[in-house]
């Protein structure tokens, strides 16, 4: 592999690396910024429900036997827990969970949580908020104490991760761009690298066959430039051997 090639590599891999990295780091903030506002939304329906639920009008219904009377019963449409809950979800995703995590009452589509029983809050702590899954799909869930049951609100994160997909989608092909303009910038800055080292080589092998009169011109103060100085002198040095051998014949 030619010292060309090898340093292209290397600016390719270099940049690779940086984009890599960055481009992670855009998109974990992205997705943490995006998860943060749902939490607020989230909070906001939490802190609505929490006021009304521990209201005296509601401190009955939200019971485990009220509850489990209600679905039995196939909850006939009225005002009660299941359109509050409806109310308070927006989402149509929401459910009632006992204390020991088994679910009482679903409201809308049945969803996950990952969340244990002994995480959930207690009298007036304020909401926990965990992630969980709807269909399949990412969810956040606010989960409240509401009395002697406890009351969880799902939020989907589709559209979210839909977003996400895009801004991956717009990383990937940015970071396609950088690394091709990386390799073509790589290869053509390492060409004006290598022509000096190139033109020292061919003077060294021309002078390894006997021509000591080959032209040296490489003037440039850098590591390059000092070894062509060291070739200068060394050509000085065999012309001058060369010189001492003819007088003595």
């Amino acid at each position: 592999m030619s010292l060309r090639l090898r340093i292209t590599l290397v600016v390719v891999l270099v940049v690779t690396a940086v984009v890599a990295v960055v481009g992670q780091r855009v998109y974990t903030a992205a997705e943490r910024e995006l998860v943060e506002e749902v939490d607020i939304e989230l909070r906001g329906r939490a802190a609505g429900f929490v006021n009304v639920a521990r209201g005296p009008q509601f401190r009955e219904a939200f019971t485990p036997s009220a509850l489990q009377d209600l679905a039995a019963e196939g909850f006939v449409e009225r005002r009660g827990p299941r359109s509050f809950l409806e109310q308070a979800a927006r989402e149509n995703v929401s459910r009632v969970v006992a204390p020991n995590g088994e679910v009482i009452l679903n409201v809308g589509t049945p969803f996950s949580v990952d969340l244990a029983p002994t995480d959930y809050p207690r009298g007036g702590d304020a909401p926990v908020l965990s992630d969980g899954s709807v269909d399949g799909g990412r969810a956040r869930i606010a989960t409240i104490a509401a009395n002697d049951v406890f009351v969880q609100l799902a939020r989907p994160l589709g559209e979210i991760d839909q977003s996400l997909d895009d801004l991956a989608d717009r990383i990937v092909f940015i970071s396609i761009i950088a690394i091709v303009v990386a390799a073509v910038a790589g290869w053509f800055i390492s060409g004006g690298t290598i022509a000096p080292i190139r033109r020292l080589t061919d003077a060294a092998e021309r002078m390894s066959l006997g021509e000591l009169n080959v032209k040296i011109d490489v003037r440039s103060k850098d590591e390059i430039g000092q070894l062509a100085q060291a070739l200068s002198r060394m050509q000085t040095s065999l012309r001058m051997a060369m010189n001492r051998l003819r007088r003595k014949r």
